[in-house]
């Protein structure tokens, strides 16, 4: 069974848009959502075998999850030629249907790597919601017209929930890291205290002195000043010059 217009297929899709949204709370990290979407879109979206995710970078396109490492080659001829569904999908905001590989029409590269990976069509989803713009989600079968029985606005419905989902993990993700890096900002600071106080009781130097000691032992030892901090704090001695 599959996501269609069929009562079946409603239900179906109410089920995958109702798992979406769950994740959308679960606080759960990136590369876990976007791994339960691909996988979900396999399960649900017509005869769908094999999926993956364009994940747009600084540095390109990317593949960052599938069901099947078929599906990322047959991504990356997309990339290195930068032609095909997915990232017409992504560019254009559109749905993008390949019905068969074996017929004439645009791709001919990625109509040829997909047919040698024994994939004969493919559905590309825009991952797009308002501003936010995330890649193309993309689906393949082993059959000509694998996706024929999914309604358009049904699939792009999928992919506009399966967006929100993305971008949401994205943002706890960037959330975390910043966390870590005020936490490591924070005991960068207190350990630096520490190790100018003992600096400050062995040699009877003012602040900006112990100070001063450390950066230079830093620097002469080409080692970071949180590290040398680390050694003062715990052996309680000067670091020698």
């Amino acid at each position: 069974m599959a996501i269609g217009s069929d009562e079946d297929g409603l239900a179906l899709l109410r089920d995958s848009l109702q798992q979406l949204t769950e994740l959308l709370v679960a606080e759960e990290h990136l590369e876990t959502v976007l791994q339960r979407v691909v996988d979900l879109a396999q399960t649900t979206i017509g005869a769908c075998d094999l999926a993956s995710i364009t994940y747009l970078t600084d540095a390109g396109p990317t593949t960052m999850v599938c069901t099947d490492p078929a599906a990322e080659s047959i991504d990356e001829v997309q990339y290195t030629t930068d032609s095909g569904p997915c990232l017409d999908a992504s560019r254009a905001r559109a749905l993008v249907s390949v019905a068969s590989m074996s017929t004439d029409g645009a791709y001919p590269e990625f109509r040829r790597a997909a047919a040698r990976f024994g994939v004969h069509s493919s559905l590309s989803l825009p991952l797009a919601v308002g501003a936010v713009q995330i890649g193309a989600l993309n689906l393949y079968g082993r059959t000509d017209g694998a996706f024929a029985s999914v309604p358009a606005d049904t699939a792009l419905l999928f992919a506009a929930q399966a967006t929100a989902a993305v971008w949401n993990a994205r943002l706890h993700d960037q959330a975390r890291a910043v966390m870590r890096q005020l936490e490591t900002a924070l005991e960068t600071r207190d350990v630096i205290g520490v190790a100018k106080g003992i600096i400050m009781a062995n040699e009877k130097l003012t602040v900006d002195q112990a100070f001063e000691r450390l950066r230079t032992a830093s620097q002469r030892r080409n080692v970071k000043l949180r590290e040398v901090a680390v050694e003062v704090a715990t052996t309680g001695a000067t670091p020698a010059l």
